[in-house]
């Protein structure tokens, strides 16, 4: 009788595990409310379609960019992305290389190089534009006026500029407030 219950207890057993599917992946909890803008200092853009603002997420894991005022918007589809836009001093010609020289040195032993540091032109206001190469590879573009300069760095997901990707809605949709 005994062996009797432990083939029927085996059996069980293998039939379970056989059947038995994985609980669903689940992605981050967002919150009901979404965000339509961000504001940063005084400039203020358009959150993409498909990115949402960090302070949405009912417990957010990544740390929010350590910069007073910055926003962080992550995209909420399969692969992940996030954009930091914060407010920066105006960097544009020349200094683009220098403040990428600077950035450099300060992410020199984290696994981190800054490369192709140019001027760049956004909707007419000059900046610059730098690539981030590590573990976390993207863009850093910068956006200045005679009023004031905003950061934007793109990692991930949207973090090229071909005319249709979030990085390029964000830095080009970047606009004053009035």
């Amino acid at each position: 009788m005994k062996s009797w219950l432990v083939v029927f207890v085996v059996v069980v057993c293998v039939a379970i595990v056989a059947t038995h599917e994985p609980p669903p992946r689940r992605g981050p909890t967002w919150l009901d409310i979404r965000a339509t803008q961000l504001h940063v200092g005084p400039w203020v853009a358009d959150i993409p379609d498909g990115w949402r603002d960090l302070h949405e997420l009912v417990k957010p894991k990544l740390p929010a960019f350590p910069v007073p005022g910055a926003r962080t918007i992550l995209y909420e589809g399969k692969y992940g992305g996030r954009i930091d836009v914060f407010p920066l001093t105006r960097i544009t010609g020349d200094g683009c290389k220098a403040f990428a020289e600077m950035v450099a040195a300060q992410a020199e032993g984290q696994g981190v190089t800054i490369t192709d540091a140019q001027g760049a032109t956004f909707n007419g206001d000059p900046g610059c534009m730098m690539r981030i190469n590590g573990s976390d590879s993207g863009l850093f573009l910068i956006r200045s006026n005679g009023v004031a300069g905003v950061g934007v760095r793109c990692l991930g997901e949207g973090a090229r500029l071909d005319g249709g990707s979030a990085c390029d809605k964000i830095i080009y949709g970047l606009r004053l407030e009035k």
